[in-house]
């Protein structure tokens, strides 16, 4: 056996290192990216699926729904009705206007007439042959007493001021439109099956069963990466 000296040792360390530094690339890479290929036939396994499984769904035919509960919904209602308003009502006003009247008063009767009457008059007075004065203006009071028939018509056409707060009675026999504008919510119940188209995808959310399930595989060939496997310690029970 030969014994290397030390300079030879010297010039084997580096080519040593050499061979360390590319097999560990060499098998990191081989870790990372290689392949390993496993080949299963007739394989009895045990499948567990997720809770949840999130899935969307396109359909070309109309959908058949079952309904059955209680559907609350918002009916718009514009409409003009026509609404009988007939009867007695009685209501409170409150009036405050100038009212237009034009009528004629009528009288025909008696007036008593008791009263003192003033005159004056001119006359003539004659003193016997000594002295006759003319045109003497005397003043005096008359007592009259007499019944006095009449027969009146006056005119009238003024403004009256109406003042009133209180109740009345209003007799109505009309048929009124009265426009309607609003929204209304309601509760619909429901019991019926409906056919739908379906327009766009529909997102599903499915809950799946978390028992395991037997399966086997056939055959199937298999492509692993080494830096996929994981060493896990068998569960006893």
């Amino acid at each position: 056996m030969k014994i290397l000296s030390p300079r030879g040792l010297l010039l084997l360390l580096p080519l040593t290192l050499a061979i360390i530094i590319a097999g560990t690339w060499a098998g990191t890479q081989l870790f990372q990216f290689g392949l390993i290929k496993l080949t299963l036939s007739e394989q009895d396994i045990k499948v567990r699926l997720p809770p949840q499984l999130n899935a969307s769904m396109e359909s070309t035919r109309p959908l058949d729904i079952q309904l059955n509960g209680d559907i609350s919904t918002v009916v718009p209602f514009k409409e003009v009705l026509d609404v009988p308003f007939k009867g007695e009502y009685p209501v409170n006003v409150k009036l405050d206007a100038n009212i237009p009247v034009a009528f004629e008063v009528v009288y025909e009767g008696i007036i008593p007439v008791d009263t003192m009457a003033a005159i004056t008059a001119t006359t003539e007075i004659n003193f016997g042959n000594v002295k006759k004065l003319r045109n003497l203006k005397i003043s005096t009071s008359i007592p009259m007493k007499f019944d006095l028939p009449v027969n009146l018509r006056v005119p009238v056409k003024d403004n009256i001021r109406f003042n009133y707060n209180g109740p009345i009675t209003v007799y109505a026999d009309e048929m009124l439109q009265l426009p309607v504008d609003t929204v209304i919510e309601t509760t619909i119940n429901v019991d019926q099956r409906v056919s739908t188209p379906v327009t766009s995808r529909l997102n599903l959310v499915a809950e799946l069963p978390q028992e395991e399930v037997s399966a086997t595989i056939v055959h199937s060939e298999l492509n692993l990466r080494p830096a996929t496997l994981q060493l896990l310690k068998k569960e006893t029970k």
